[in-house]
């Protein structure tokens, strides 16, 4: 694009102005969503088709998977029946091969492989992880935490429960207890501990297992104070009973004597303990 061409065009869209020919209408960014948007919609389509469901299996049966390739070839492998069945019909089969937004494309591929599981049953779903640099194979995580039994080795889980949420840990699990707590080893603190399954973050685990990110620990603003035990009230009753019942005759004393300063002190240290075996009685009741 020739410079002397370029004018301040502003986008239909954000209204940014930016230096591009008189026909263009989107900036960069804008056309880069429109682009992703159209690419969304068509994939949309594609799900729909049940004559690109046929292909598609159709496909993985002339090129089968075998167990021997690698989780790379296999995903290969899918991708490329998945652009056969494309283009087959009106879309361009090569675009879906190497497309820019391809994170669309796999979970297309992914949710077809759903589609069709009851036909074709054992079709792996192998996604690419950008983080690890490696492909990855989907699994539900029941299986993944039945596998790790199976195999005693410790798993890498990012957990969203306990007093550091969404803190990875490296657990070996022990047993599934129910459909909502699991049993494990943490290798951190060296305890086995029930963890709940929703709160569990695996790699590799699939789209359908929610993940309850909401933290359930509870802020406490009050002060923890150690908590008296029965016995511990008692002793402060027989304690206090007979200091009340001497702190009733001294201020009596001091009254009659005339002694108004040492009346009204010993009045009030008087008050202070009725209202301590008052309290204490209290508390009595309530264990």
């Amino acid at each position: 694009m020739s410079e002397e061409n370029l004018t301040l065009v502003k986008c239909k869209v954000c209204g940014k102005k930016f230096n591009g020919e008189s026909w263009q209408t989107y900036c960069k960014d804008c056309y880069k969503k429109k682009k992703r948007s159209e690419f969304e919609e068509v994939c949309e389509e594609i799900l729909n088709k049940k004559t690109i469901e046929k292909s598609f299996i159709s496909a993985l049966k002339k090129n089968p998977i075998s167990e021997n390739m690698s989780l790379k070839e296999k995903r290969n492998t899918i991708i490329e029946a998945f652009c056969t069945a494309v283009g087959k019909y009106e879309y361009d089969g090569e675009a879906f091969l190497d497309p820019i937004d391809w994170d669309i494309r796999d979970k297309t591929i992914e949710k077809l492989i759903e589609k069709i599981s009851d036909r074709l049953p054992g079709i792996p779903i192998i996604r690419y992880n950008k983080e690890v640099g490696r492909e990855i194979l989907i699994k539900p995580r029941e299986q993944i935490l039945k596998e790790a039994i199976a195999t005693g080795e410790a798993i890498k889980v990012r957990y969203y429960g306990g007093t550091t949420p969404g803190e990875e840990r490296e657990l070996i699990v022990r047993e599934i207890i129910s459909d909502k707590h699991v049993k494990c080893f943490c290798l951190r603190s060296n305890l086995e501990k029930t963890y709940f399954l929703n709160k569990m973050e695996i790699d590799g685990m699939s789209d359908d297992d929610i993940i309850d990110k909401s933290s359930s620990k509870k802020k406490n603003t009050s002060i923890n104070k150690p908590a008296l035990t029965k016995a511990a009230l008692i002793i402060w009753l027989i304690i206090l009973i007979p200091i009340s019942i001497s702190g009733l005759i001294t201020p009596i004393g001091f009254l009659i004597e005339g002694k108004i300063g040492e009346f009204i002190f010993g009045s009030i240290f008087e008050a202070l303990i009725i209202f301590a075996i008052w309290k204490i009685i209290k508390k009595l009741r309530k264990k």
